[in-house]
């Protein structure tokens, strides 16, 4: 493959590798507390290696490590970075019909703990990262960046966090990918798999109301500051109409194959 080329044909036996690699990843026991993540991180780390990838190991505790891989282009661009995480929730092998590190394949699904959140999306990703690297494809601007974090299912202060406040110029990108907000969609014999380009944040304000102190014997002589706040507590509960937006009505035209009119 030519430089900096890109190409829709799928390598062949890339799902295998995928299958394969996920496996191991489950058969990894990373539920977090405590994670250990080292033991899924160590087979990562050797096969993006060998595909060409610079890797980095970043911990902020023994046996708790980030990896950071990075495949650089002939000439600075754009960085488009994948982020997922190899920590799970808790798995009670006396709560399972089969063992939750399994990782095998049973009438034609992965199985065990991580193989949805997010061992599979890590495994896909790492696997068509590995076969772009193998096959001496290269960005011809920017850089393909992997970031495979710990302690996601605590909330990342091992993690994507700390990495954030402690290495920001190593996981730094221009467009990052991460798990969920997708699904697949089936109409007229076509599928769709969509991706989440947004997410309702978090706004907290401080709301001050000034009042007199009064006395319940003569509540006129005081000035309520509670009842100043009763109609901005009320308008909490209005919410506005939906819009939509350039992207939602791209997503409907391509379902549809014709212009949304709304």
């Amino acid at each position: 493959m030519e430089e900096g080329t890109a190409t829709t044909a799928v390598p062949q036996g890339l799902g295998a590798s995928a299958v394969e690699l996920l496996g191991r990843l489950i058969q990894a026991n990373t539920v977090n507390p405590p994670g250990h993540e080292g033991r899924a991180q160590e087979v990562l780390l050797e096969r993006l290696t060998a595909a060409g990838f610079e890797c980095e190991v970043l911990e902020a505790e023994p046996d708790r490590p980030n990896l950071v891989a990075r495949l650089r282009g002939a000439q600075d661009g754009p960085t488009l970075a994948f982020l997922g995480h190899v920590d799970t929730v808790r798995a009670d092998p006396d709560e399972w019909t089969f063992d939750p590190w399994a990782g095998d394949v049973a009438d034609g699904w992965v199985r065990g703990r991580g193989a949805l959140d997010m061992k599979g999306q890590v495994a896909a990703e790492v696997a068509a990262a590995v076969a772009l690297g193998e096959s001496g494809w290269r960005p011809t601007q920017g850089e393909l960046l992997l970031v495979i974090t710990a302690d996601e299912e605590v909330g990342g202060g091992l993690g994507a966090h700390w990495l954030c406040e402690q290495h920001p110029d190593k996981v730094r990108a221009d467009f990052v990918v991460n798990e969920g907000g997708g699904d697949l969609i089936e109409l007229g014999g076509r599928r769709a798999y969509t991706l989440s380009v947004g997410e309702k944040g978090i706004f907290r304000m401080k709301l001050l109301a000034h009042g007199q102190a009064g006395h319940a014997s003569v509540p006129r002589i005081g000035d309520n500051a509670l009842l100043k706040l009763a109609r901005y507590i009320a308008a909490l509960s209005e919410q506005p109409e939906p819009e939509a937006t350039p992207v939602g009505e791209a997503l409907l035209e391509a379902l549809l194959g014709e212009p949304f009119t709304g």
